[in-house]
């Protein structure tokens, strides 16, 4: 009795973890593309030669659960995945990010060099900013 009742609780539990670790990716891929959007939104912000198309960031944003159920992620899985995103945390990820890659706060120089180069790059980033 007791070996089939430790069996049940360890069948059990095994579903729970691997979605748990899936979260954890999806979790991870939402935080990374937050933290790229806010980027680009302090970019945009902080070059006037350069503007962040919200419109393709929230195309992207709308099609994230289609991309993720397209990579074998559950609905579960994602909305698991959302539970815990802290948006303060990413905006500051975000901006973070543009100094990082070469802005320094107050010089708006900074964040266009920064901008033109995620573009001429072609990469998230530069997507959704649009040299005016």
């Amino acid at each position: 009795m007791k070996i089939s009742v430790a069996l049940t609780i360890t069948l059990l539990s095994v579903p729970t973890l691997a979605v748990a670790d899936k979260a954890a990716e999806v979790n991870k891929i939402i935080s990374q593309m937050m933290t790229d959007n806010y980027a680009a939104r302090a970019i945009g912000s902080n070059c006037p030669s350069i503007r962040t198309v919200e419109s393709k960031i929230g195309k992207a944003a709308m099609g994230l659960n289609k991309n993720l159920a397209n990579q074998g992620y559950s609905r579960a899985e994602i909305r698991a995945g959302t539970k815990g995103i802290k948006i303060g945390a990413l905006k500051a990820a975000g901006k973070q990010l543009a100094i990082t890659k070469g802005a320094t706060a107050g010089d708006k120089a900074s964040y266009c060099n920064v901008g033109m180069t995620e573009i001429s790059k072609k990469t998230y980033i530069g997507s959704v900013l649009k040299a005016k």
